[in-house]
Formats: C-alpha cells, sequence, structure tokens
C-alpha cells in the first residue's frame, strides 16, 4: 500500500491515490484499453507489482501493471503548468470535497431561491382569499342590510 518498492521499476512513473489514470496495452482485458481510470486509495501493490485503479464507470478495481498505465493529464494540471502553479501537493480527495462543497453551496443557493418564490406565491395566494373573504363578507353584510331595510318598509306599510 502506498509507497512503491523493488518490484515497481524507477523508470516507471509514480502514481499517487486518485491520480487520473489511462489503461493501455492490455492482452487479457483488452476492453480496458483506452479507458480512464482512477489510483485507488490503496495505491500501489508491492507483492503484484501493480496498481489498484478504479476503471470510469466500473464498480470494481482492477491491478494494472505501471508499464500499462498512462497519466492523465487534466485541464487543471495544464492551467498550472502554463501559470507555473502546482496542485500536485493537493489531495485529489481534497480537491473532490471542494468541488462538491461548491456544488452544495450552488444547491443551497438555489434551494433558497425556490423557497423564497414558494413563500412569496403563499403570501399572494393568502392575500387573494383573504380579499375574497372581505369582499364576500361585504357582499354578505350589504345583502342583510338591504333585507333588514326591506323587512322595515314592509312592517312600516302595514
Amino acid at each position: 500500500r502506498g509507497a512503491a518498492t523493488g518490484k515497481e521499476s524507477s523508470s516507471a512513473p509514480r502514481y499517487r491515490p486518485g491520480q487520473r489514470v489511462r489503461i493501455s496495452g492490455l492482452a487479457t482485458k483488452p476492453e480496458l484499453n483506452g479507458v480512464a481510470a482512477r489510483v485507488t486509495i490503496d495505491g500501489f501493490d508491492e507483492s503484484k507489482g501493480r496498481y489498484h485503479v478504479k476503471p470510469d464507470g466500473g464498480k470494481s478495481t482492477v491491478g494494472i501493471k505501471p508499464e500499462n498505465l498512462e497519466p492523465i493529464v487534466d485541464d487543471m494540471d495544464e492551467l498550472d503548468s502554463a501559470s507555473g502553479s502546482s496542485t500536485s501537493s493537493v489531495e485529489p480527495p481534497r480537491a473532490r470535497v471542494a468541488e462538491l462543497e461548491a456544488e452544495a453551496e450552488a444547491l443551497r443557493r438555489q434551494l433558497a431561491e425556490v423557497r423564497d418564490h414558494a413563500e412569496a406565491r403563499a403570501t399572494a395566494a393568502a392575500a387573494e382569499a383573504l380579499a375574497v373573504a372581505a369582499r364576500a363578507t361585504a357582499e354578505a353584510k350589504a345583502e342583510a342590510e338591504t333585507r333588514s331595510a326591506a323587512e322595515a318598509r314592509a312592517a312600516a306599510a302595514e
């Protein structure tokens, strides 16, 4: 787990957990050739001389020799090399956590907007209901007054 020893050749690239790689040159599982994967937390298995990787879209990990892996340079790596900075010291799980936290914050903002919109609609609906009730009450009161006045006129006429 983790650090490589004698089984990993010194000329082979060393991959860190979370690093993106592309599988190539497999004879026993050619369907994995060209597939992107991520080095798992288990990293390099010294006893088998293989990296534990999880292919994109796959449910399980596979052991792949270092010579059958190529690093994938993502947009962030390209941006960093162009700017002269480096994210290699940032652990990929932390970067993913930051990405997920940003997504969660965006979802919280959307939820607040939806909630505010729902509250505004509920307030408008309540105001409309109060206006309808006020009109109905005024109509009922006017009808009662009209009936009362009619009864009073009828009583006076008798």
